[in-house]
């Protein structure tokens, strides 16, 4: 819902505690199991288990050099990856013995 009146926001606050604005994404498969892969490994890494796939991606997002030529590079990276670049830990994605990988089945919902 946009804002009736305009909302300034400290320098200095932490971003994590900024206000929510929602997105929708649309993208392949294989990204979105890639983030959750990301996720498991930062949690399994001693992060928490109440981290969230947004609060991944917002990392990543900050992350992000904001140079066009690196964004640009990356940009034609994607646009030629293989499938294969988005799996995180090949033995453990079902199907890669077969060279394919099986999409499991997605629930509505938080992830």
């Amino acid at each position: 819902m946009p804002r009736k009146h305009p909302r300034n926001i400290p320098l200095d606050d932490l971003v994590r505690h900024s206000d929510r604005w929602p997105t929708s994404v649309n993208w392949p498969a294989p990204i979105d199991m890639r983030l959750d892969s990301l996720v498991r490994a930062a949690v399994e890494a001693g992060e928490g288990d109440g981290l969230s796939r947004a609060e991944m991606l917002s990392a990543l997002v900050l992350a992000a050099e904001a140079n066009g030529e690196t964004l640009g590079q990356l940009l034609r990276a994607y646009r030629v990856a293989k499938v294969r670049a988005a799996i995180v830990s090949p033995g453990q994605s079902p199907g890669t013995e077969e060279n394919v990988i099986t999409l499991p089945t997605r629930k509505p919902g938080r992830r």
